[in-house]
């Protein structure tokens, strides 16, 4: 799986250099998110996983990672139920994967798509049981867009990530709802209680291990995105609720 998603990857990546990053857990230990932000990209993509890190949630690496995100950059993660677990575990989600919903049609393209800019993608991307992992829609957090989808689930979305520095040392940042917080990018982190910022996380749900034309193209979308690194214009406005 993993070397047939970088097959795709390269030529994708080496067409926005500078601006997108690859980035698996192993990172984690690395420190690097620090240099990566200041001197490269602001925005990172995620390979399938097929282990769940085991790292405190509170623990420095995560929440490295969930700063980078809520200060104004991309996340754009790829893969089935770990990366579910993943985001679940680590930006304290509560996605609610959707097993066993293949149907003989495809995702559609949904409304939350030219929202975001995504209106040029593929109208579908297939429903493949065994590579695709959809979550249920009202799991998806305040402020997300189902970018393709059906039936009250998504397999393709666009979450709203946002943190407020808090006056505990003990948990300086805690995770807030994206209509607490001002428009996305950096604002007063740092300069008291009362600063919040906000990212973006795209989650593709495929596992990418043979993906079609459609696919391929909603993850090139998806890297041009981050290297563009243009949140959406509203970070209330929800396709979710």
């Amino acid at each position: 799986g993993a070397m047939g998603l970088w097959n795709v990857l390269a030529p994708l990546l080496k067409a926005q250099p500078g601006h997108v990053m690859r980035w698996t857990p192993r990172d984690f230990h690395a420190d690097a998110l620090p240099r990566i932000s200041n001197e490269c990209c602001h925005s990172l993509l995620m390979p399938p996983l097929h282990t769940l890190p085991i790292l405190d949630p509170l623990s420095p690496q995560p929440q490295r990672l969930r700063n980078f995100v809520a200060n104004g950059n991309v996340l754009v993660v790829t893969g089935g139920i770990f990366a579910v677990e993943f985001l679940n575990k680590y930006f304290f989600l509560r996605l609610d994967p959707a097993p066993g919903s293949y149907t003989a049609k495809g995702w559609p393209i949904a409304k939350g798509a030219e929202e975001i800019g995504f209106a040029a993608g593929p109208q579908e991307v297939s429903n493949d049981a065994a590579r695709v992992f959809p979550v249920r829609e009202a799991s998806l957090p305040e402020g997300s867009h189902v970018l393709w989808g059906a039936n009250q689930l998504a397999a393709v979305a666009m979450m709203t990530f946002c943190e407020r520095p808090s006056d505990d040392p003990r948990d300086p940042f805690v995770v807030e709802k994206p209509s607490q917080c001002a428009p996305k990018g950096p604002s007063s982190r740092g300069g008291g209680a009362g600063g919040c910022s906000c990212g973006d996380i795209l989650l593709l749900l495929n596992d990418f291990n043979t993906p079609d034309a459609p696919w391929k193209a909603v993850l090139r979308h998806a890297i041009e995105y981050g290297a563009q690194n243009t949140p959406s214009s509203s970070s209330s406005s929800s396709s979710s609720s």
